[in-house]
């Protein structure tokens, strides 16, 4: 019997063939061909249960990966438009100190860098490893691999960095000379535009580590009732 979560092309031929030539004495459940030696042998709760595991992860898998095609990376590619026109737009003036420029500039030049990687790095790479568990014969076997510990961590530590950067641009804000601070041609409006995206942009975030979170919990429910039984 196969037992893998997932099956690869040589397993999905043959499951495909045996509906048209089918093996006496073996049976189709699913994904699965089995032979059931007795009547009361449970086999097929097992692959009843196994079913249950496909189709939970393609559910989450299919979640996230709305999420991100269609919430998350739009977002960010805006969110990369607010702050590329925040710092091209605004240049040093008399009455900006050099090291306040300096500081300004080398934190939105940071976080747009980081931002992109993210994007690029973080969100695209997982939408691409989220693809098998989303197609018609779906493959679930790396779906542990993405809601590991790993991907939260990398989200979370996203979160962090750009809650740096709003409390810079708030700090500055609330500053009574908040022109010698930052560059001088950067209006409240353009700054609070940028404060609120990261701050919209992390929520999102959050939403996407809720999801794995609750991933990983209904993977620890069925493995123990799996155990249970």
């Amino acid at each position: 019997m196969y037992t893998e979560s997932s099956l690869n092309s040589i397993q999905q031929r043959f499951c495909e063939g045996f509906l048209y030539f089918p093996f006496k004495q073996l049976k189709k459940s699913g994904n699965h061909i089995y032979k059931q030696y007795k009547s009361q042998s449970g086999i097929r709760q097992v692959l009843d249960e196994q079913k249950v595991t496909i189709d939970f992860h393609i559910f989450f898998a299919q979640q996230l990966r709305e999420k991100i095609a269609r919430v998350a990376v739009p977002n960010g590619i805006s969110l990369m438009r607010q702050v590329e026109d925040l710092f091209e737009g605004n240049g040093r003036s008399e009455q900006t100190t050099a090291a306040v420029f300096t500081t300004f500039t080398e934190i939105l030049t940071a976080y747009y860098s980081e931002l992109s990687n993210y994007q690029s790095v973080v969100l695209l790479r997982q939408q691409e490893s989220l693809k098998p568990m989303t197609k018609r014969n779906p493959d679930c076997s790396n779906a542990a691999d993405v809601f590991s510990s790993e991907w939260p961590r990398m989200i979370k530590q996203f979160i962090n960095n750009g809650n740096a950067v709003v409390k810079f641009l708030q700090e500055n804000l609330e500053t009574n000379n908040s022109y010698h601070h930052l560059p001088a041609d950067c209006t409240q409006q353009e700054v609070e535009d940028v404060i609120v995206g990261i701050q919209a942009f992390n929520a999102i975030q959050y939403q996407l580590i809720s999801l794995l979170k609750q991933w990983h919990q209904r993977q620890q429910q069925h493995n123990r009732q799996v155990y249970l039984n």
